[in-house]
């Protein structure tokens, strides 16, 4: 039901799971490029330790850890079993022996952070129990230094596999973490917010297990008081509250709850409007991606969906994000990719959610994105987002083209980076498939054969098979034009590509070709060869012999 509507009322054309397998492709590729996004994951290399040096733990809020996992027999036997380089294997060994007679533990505890600094050594010290001895020995402690080296090694380990953060979450350490986040120390507070971050961001699982400790509520706390009054003491931690909520909104499988967005949601708009004086463009950056993130989901079986409606409905975000865009210098890629996906989020959505986008302004932020200044990531976003609306109904496809975008669009696929040109394919398709009347003449002029023809010489097979698609549509819809259309295919030797295509080793592009070929451009029978065709008498064949020809003697 979901995917019939789907295709109803959007993207038609395309099912639910090429769609998912597009938006997929472009995660894992926007993952791969470190200086757009802030990792969900982040590793402690330096702490400088300027919260107390002593002082008691308070007993309120210390939840003790539930050790699921105990440390296995003879530990210090398997550490020295361990494939590691002497000096990493005396250290691991050195550590078990101090934390499990309770001697030496600060020296030990540095040495553990020391080895999970990197992530070479962080399955060995949970293979051995050393993690379950940092744990067991760091709940019983009061000592201020030890719990920030405990809460800086969580951290570490946090930020590698997901199996590995898995580990800390099942020695019980989220509610230790939760705890000591009232700690008097802003060093330890820091911490343990930057592990509890590392955590939220391994799985949706985790997501909504941090988001239903209490931490949101602390994050609350701290942002309120510190962007009212310019708290400079804690700035640390005040900075890691953007990220620690980017990663409260991630994952799109599920996607966080409406309840839970609606509460994270004032906590962005606050940094956005009023925080630009005290965070940098580091903190701001991870805002616009936490807006993405939420606005990443699928339809639900209404064909909704509801983070995307309360974007526009409740919120009213899109005028903050499209001036975000207009202030933002058109190189700085940390900014503009977050702001312009989510857009193309919400244009991903029903027409009513894309009239909105349109509503707000965005047509008139899109030729500075679309031009040779801008990054081609940015320009790849830009073009997807009009993509999007060019999958929407006549009536929004009409405002693309009059605002002159498509022709932006037909020059992109003359000229442009790879990452750009794909992506423009996919526009070119859109717009050729909408059906509308008026829509292939236009295209038509607009050089849209021309741009066909180049779509089919590339050797990805996804540009190739959107060039096809479109020239099947552009001859379906050409009308009156038929004749002039298809003489151009033949001019511009698009007749052999064809026949080329016919022969692809992938079926869609090879059954698309054929189509093509068979429909507008099947040759008529050669009565030369219908003559050789044999005619059936009773039971026997009879040949006929070909017409001879009168040969011309010179």
């Amino acid at each position: 039901m979901a995917e019939s509507r789907l295709k109803d009322f959007k993207n038609k054309g395309r099912d639910a799971s090429s769609l998912r397998r597009r938006r997929q492709e472009q995660s894992v590729e926007l993952r791969k490029t470190k200086r757009l996004e802030a990792m969900s994951k982040r590793r402690h290399v330096d702490l400088t330790e300027d919260g107390p040096n002593g002082g008691e733990m308070p007993s309120e809020g210390m939840a003790v850890a539930t050790r699921q996992n105990s440390a296995p027999p003879n530990t210090v036997d398997i550490a020295s079993q361990l494939d590691l380089p002497v000096e990493k294997l005396e250290a691991i060994t050195e550590c078990l022996t101090c934390l499990q007679a309770r001697e030496e533990v600060l020296p030990a505890m540095e040495r553990v952070r020391r080895l999970v600094s990197t992530s070479d050594f962080i399955d060995a010290i949970i293979k051995c129990g050393l993690l379950t001895e940092v744990v067991s020995v760091s709940v019983q402690s009061d000592d201020n230094k030890v719990l920030a080296e405990f809460s800086w090694i969580l951290t570490n380990v946090t930020s590698g596999t997901v199996e590995q953060t898995e580990e800390v979450v099942n020695l019980g350490c989220v509610p230790v973490l939760v705890g000591l986040l009232s700690h008097p120390s802003p060093t330890v507070q820091h911490q343990s917010l930057w592990a509890l971050g590392n955590i939220a961001g391994n799985s949706a699982v985790h997501r909504d297990m941090i988001a239903t400790s209490g931490v949101i509520q602390y994050l609350g706390q701290r942002l309120s008081e510190n962007l009212s009054r310019g708290d400079h003491v804690t700035r640390k931690i005040v900075f890691l509250a953007p990220w620690v909520i980017s990663n409260l909104c991630r994952f799109n499988n599920p996607s966080p709850a409406v309840e839970l967005a609606s509460v994270l949601m004032p906590m962005l708009l606050e940094i956005l409007n009023n925080g630009r004086g005290i965070f940098s463009s580091t903190e701001l950056r991870d805002c616009c991606w936490g807006l993405s993130y939420l606005t990443d989901g699928f339809p639900n079986e209404q064909g909704i969906d509801p983070l995307k409606e309360i974007m526009i409905t409740q919120f009213n975000v899109v005028p903050l994000v499209i001036a975000i865009v207009q202030n933002a210098q058109p190189t700085n890629v940390t900014i503009l990719v977050p702001c312009v996906r989510f857009l193309g989020n919400l244009c991903s959505g029903s027409d009513r959610q894309t009239l909105a986008v349109i509503g707000a302004g965005v047509l008139a932020i899109m030729p500075s994105l679309l031009s040779n200044e801008v990054d081609r990531l940015i320009a790849k976003e830009a073009v997807w987002l009009i993509s999007n609306c060019l999958s929407s109904t006549g009536p929004i496809v009409k405002l693309i083209a009059e605002s002159g975008l498509v022709t932006q669009i037909m020059n992109l696929m003359r000229e442009s980076p790879f990452i750009v040109l794909k992506e423009c394919s996919w526009a070119v398709r859109n717009f050729a498939m909408v059906g509308c009347p008026d829509v292939i003449p236009y295209f038509v002029e607009l050089g849209g054969v021309d741009i066909i023809r180049r779509m089919l010489d590339y050797e990805d097979t996804q540009i190739v098979l959107n060039g096809l698609e479109s020239l099947m549509a552009t001859l379906r819809g050409a009308g009156s034009l038929l004749d002039k259309v298809t003489m151009m295919v033949e001019e511009a030797g698009m007749l052999d590509s064809l026949e080329l295509l016919q022969c692809s080793s992938n079926s869609s592009v090879a059954d698309e070709a054929f189509s093509i070929t068979d429909e507008f451009f099947a040759s008529e029978e050669n009565p030369k060869l219908e003559a050789l065709v044999p005619t059936a008498s009773g039971s026997q064949f009879q040949f006929s012999a070909p017409p001879t020809s009168t040969a011309v003697v010179l």
